[in-house]
């Protein structure tokens, strides 16, 4: 996992990030520690959110003393436009951006960040699976049987979309549907790749 870590003060979220470190995850942030707020990477070195591999979630490490934003946290902004998932670890009393993220406390961060993982993941995927399964639903197909998956994996997305065993016809007409209306969270140089799977259930 490759993972945003932002602080509210400088420093805060050390033992987060060992934690995240530990875990096997890719820390990487909006600037570097030793440089001022402004200007951020995206205007100097390139921002982690835009870039080739860019970021599968935020962690933002709020202290107790500072339970609202500080404009150290501009990047949280940043993350939710390209639908990257947010995990606050702090107090949600007073956050401003309480209906758009995760909460944790320190010692559940890692189960935190698995659970937004894949709810971002699903809100990605259910339109998606919906238009598939009213595609063959209309063309006389068993809708029960389709589903489609998201796999991120090193140098590219792959979208498998699972379909019944009788149902012709629609293999080109979906995988162009799924890859018009895929928007992928911060990765936008990555190759998506389209699979087509056949259900091993057969028609009933």
């Amino acid at each position: 996992m490759r993972t945003l870590l932002i602080e509210s003060l400088p420093g805060c979220g050390r033992s987060v990030e060992d934690r995240l470190h530990q875990a096997g995850h890719d820390v990487v942030r909006c600037r570097p520690p030793s440089q001022p707020l402004f200007p951020c990477s995206a205007l100097t070195t390139g921002c982690p959110l835009e870039d080739r591999d860019g970021v599968d979630a935020a962690v933002v490490v709020r202290t107790p003393t500072e339970p609202d934003q500080t404009v150290s946290e501009m990047g949280v902004t940043c993350a939710l436009r390209v639908r990257v998932p947010v995990i606050v670890v702090g107090p949600k009393a007073l956050d401003p951006f309480a209906d758009f993220v995760h909460h944790s406390d320190e010692h559940d961060v890692l189960n935190a960040y698995a659970e937004a993982v894949d709810t971002n993941r699903e809100e990605i995927v259910a339109p998606l699976r919906a238009e598939a399964r009213r595609l063959v639903a209309r063309h006389g197909g068993d809708d029960s049987l389709v589903d489609v998956a998201i796999e991120h994996e090193v140098d590219r997305t792959r979208i498998a979309i699972t379909l019944p065993p009788d149902v012709e016809d629609l293999e080109q007409t979906l995988a162009t549907y799924v890859h018009a209306r895929y928007r992928p969270p911060a990765r936008r140089d990555r190759t998506v790749d389209i699979e087509i799977e056949r259900s091993a259930v057969g028609p009933r």
